[in-house]
This record gives structure tokens, C-alpha cells and sequence, in this order.
């Protein structure tokens, strides 16, 4: 099942500005800021999803 987010970008980038702690802190702090945001409206769904496939393909990585 795909989740539809709908993100709100000011919103999103005002909370992401919380977590910067640099210039090029952007990719972590927009992820913190989604999670933050937007965890009951289907994030933590995307993540699930994101964790599974990453350990499938380094489990197939491992035994290619």
C-alpha cells in the first residue's frame, strides 16, 4: 500500500532549520523534520519500507 504525504515545504523547512547544525546539514535535518512532522501521517511507513529493502539488498550484497 503507498501512503500519499501531503508536505507542507514551509512548514517542513522551518522545523528542518531546528535540527541544522551546519550549512550542509540539510539531507539529516529534512528527514528529522519529516519524522517530526509527518510520523502518524505516513512517514514512519516509508521509513519501515526504506529499513526492509536496505537490509534485503545487503543481505543479497552478502551473499552474491
Amino acid at each position: 500500500m503507498k501512503a500519499l504525504i501531503q508536505i507542507n515545504t514551509d512548514e517542513l523547512i522551518a522545523e528542518a532549520v531546528k535540527h541544522m547544525e551546519d550549512e550542509s546539514d540539510v539531507r539529516w535535518s529534512i528527514g528529522m523534520a519529516m519524522q517530526m512532522l509527518y510520523w502518524g501521517d505516513g512517514w514512519g511507513d516509508v521509513q519501515k519500507r526504506m529499513v526492509k529493502l536496505y537490509n534485503e539488498q545487503a543481505k543479497a550484497n552478502t551473499y552474491s
